[in-house]
């Protein structure tokens, strides 16, 4: 067997053989929220227009104590990341047929004055909205929590400023 390498056993393994056509999700980490959406929608028309050359790839995340940005946190920016591509939680249908409080908890988050977007979470045990300032998340929270006491509410920031 013979192992030819330009420099070091490896070297550049990850970025010249993968080809990972990626939506930039580390662009939507940094807030870069245009350059993220650009990034995802071109990686859409790539799945469309080469099917079978682009393909696309799951990802498993490991979860830990202290892992930031948290696991709610990151659901968020996953369902926000899904929202810049133009696609839906595929379970959001099913979990609403099957908990219609589901249904009920995304109606009334939508419904609330502030909320630009309102979504579950990948296994539907939380319902977000996301607002488009602090001031209305602050808002939001408020009059969620006077309608809805028994529901947990908190207003929270996607990126530090």
């Amino acid at each position: 067997a013979l192992l030819v390498e330009q420099r070091d056993f490896a070297w550049g393994t990850s970025s010249r053989s993968s080809k990972l056509v990626h939506g930039g999700l580390r662009y939507l980490k940094e807030g870069q929220l245009g350059l993220t959406r650009d990034s995802v929608r071109e990686r859409q028309n790539l799945l469309r227009e080469a099917r079978g050359l682009v393909d696309p790839q799951g990802f498993a995340f490991g979860d830990y104590q202290g892992r930031k940005p948290g696991r709610w946190l990151f659901q968020v920016g996953l369902a926000v990341y899904d929202w810049l591509a133009g696609l839906r939680n595929d379970l959001q249908p099913p979990a609403e047929a099957l908990t219609p409080a589901i249904a009920d908890g995304i109606q009334a988050v939508a419904a609330t004055p502030g909320v630009a977007l309102a979504r579950m979470s990948g296994s539907g045990a939380t319902v977000f909205g996301l607002c488009r300032s602090s001031a209305d998340a602050a808002a939001a929270a408020a009059a969620l929590s006077a309608a809805h006491p028994t529901a947990w509410v908190a207003a929270t920031r996607l990126a530090a400023a």
